[in-house]
């Protein structure tokens, strides 16, 4: 009668002991699972932040809201180029910056819905800048200095005009000098180190000319002038 009382009672131990052993065993791979997901929901957090900051796409609605700052300058891109890139779906392109200057780039199929003015016409693989004196339009960056040579030339042409002449003669031309220096050091041990330096420089000229002829009139009016 003992013996069958002492196994009644070493089966409900074990019996005991089996079942916390499940249960612990249970919390311990739920911790573990629970774990697990948040590493992995961490991990994917932390990459799509990276991408984000690598790729820095820009979307539609940032693009429209008041709060946005339009970058100075505007390259015009291919969408292909990001096409594979799943943080860059349903963007129009991207901002970054270059030499401290923020560059937009812009996919070409958004430029009518951007409804940017971009002269003299929009064109893929092109650099535009602001114009200084209108900020919604920028001007390709290769004919920017001509333009403004032209602008320059029309508004002389109106302050000759509104003054009465009945003709002028206006040529620009305008030379910008770029000062490239270098140094070289040497090493003697006799006189020690000696620093040479040597300036090379850079001329970029920029022309035009226009010639005129007016009615004239004796009632001088004041111009506009940019």
């Amino acid at each position: 009668m003992e013996n069958s009382k002492e196994k009644k009672g070493n089966s409900e131990f074990l019996s005991n002991v089996w079942n916390k052993t499940t249960v612990l065993s249970k919390k311990t791979a739920d911790s573990i699972s629970k774990g697990a997901k948040n590493l992995s929901e961490e991990a994917k957090k932390n990459a799509y932040e990276w991408k984000m900051k690598k790729y820095n796409p820009l979307f539609p609605d940032k693009f429209k809201s008041n709060d946005f700052k339009l970058p100075n300058v505007i390259e015009i891109v291919e969408e292909a180029s990001r096409r594979n890139i799943d943080i860059c779906e349903g963007a129009i392109g991207w901002t970054d910056k270059v030499n401290d200057v923020e560059i937009l780039h812009l996919y070409n199929e958004y430029i009518e819905e951007s409804g940017l003015d971009l002269l003299p016409f929009p064109k893929c693989d092109s650099v535009y800048c602001v114009d200084s004196f209108d900020k919604n339009r920028f001007i390709n960056s290769d004919t920017i200095f001509e333009r403004i040579t032209n602008e320059k030339l029309a508004e002389l042409e109106n302050i000759a005009y509104c003054l009465g002449a009945k003709s002028c003669s206006i040529e620009i031309v305008e030379n910008i000098f770029q000062n490239i220096s270098m140094e070289a050091t040497t090493k003697n041990s006799a006189v020690g180190g000696i620093e040479r330096q040597s300036f090379t420089r850079k001329q970029n000229s920029q022309s035009g000319k226009n010639i005129s002829h007016f009615d004239g009139h004796n009632n001088p009016q004041r111009p506009d002038l940019k």
